[in-house]
């Protein structure tokens, strides 16, 4: 378990282990999201809504780290409840203020939400760029469950549809991840014969 390769989620739990040198700058992995209930836990890998490498649709051609922004995105927006959830505060031009997302500009709002989301000006991608901007326009309009689904359509992993298997990397060592399923492309980062 402690050994390479690892799961990404053990990779997360090994690089929070603090090292006894004042002076180390280990590469710590952050988690997104929110945790996922075990009662009602998501499709496919279980991980999937906090994966640092939730692997990519093969239709986009994205960073790994564009990729979780916008996973964390469709998220979010699935389960929010106003506009504000998915929008950062931002300073308003008057001193000591903030921008009200429902008062915001649709400029100002499209900053708002990509600033959240750690979301490039524009993504690298023009289909991708595409759905993010639709659905930030449907969220200024607060049209927060057209915004989920233009986000759910356009979007989707391997991950959130397909429950991995254990996968035998070594004597005596199983993953639990689709990167290590024979279909996984580890060169282009996409997962073949999805459907």
């Amino acid at each position: 378990m402690f050994e390479p390769p690892y799961h990404p989620y053990s990779e997360a739990l090994l690089s929070a282990i603090p090292e006894p040198d004042p002076l180390w700058e280990g590469e710590q992995i952050f988690l997104s999201g929110t945790v996922p209930s075990p009662l009602d836990p998501p499709s496919g890998c279980r991980f999937h809504t906090r994966c640092p490498k939730v692997i990519l649709d093969a239709d986009y051609d994205l960073s790994q780290e564009a990729w979780r922004s916008i996973m964390d995105m469709k998220l979010r927006t699935r389960e929010a409840d106003s506009v504000g959830s998915v929008t950062a505060e931002l300073e308003s031009d008057t001193e000591g203020s903030r921008i009200d997302p429902t008062d915001a500009s649709r400029e100002e709002f499209g900053r708002m939400v990509r600033t959240e989301f750690d979301l490039p000006e524009r993504l690298s991608d023009d289909d991708a760029e595409g759905a993010v901007s639709e659905a930030i326009d449907l969220l200024v309009d607060e049209q927060l469950s057209a915004a989920a689904t233009t986000l759910d359509d356009a979007f989707t992993s391997p991950c959130s549809t397909h429950e991995p298997g254990a996968y035998e990397v070594s004597d005596d060592h199983y993953i639990s991840c689709l990167r290590f399923d024979d279909r996984f492309d580890s060169e282009r980062d996409v997962f073949e014969n999805a459907a």
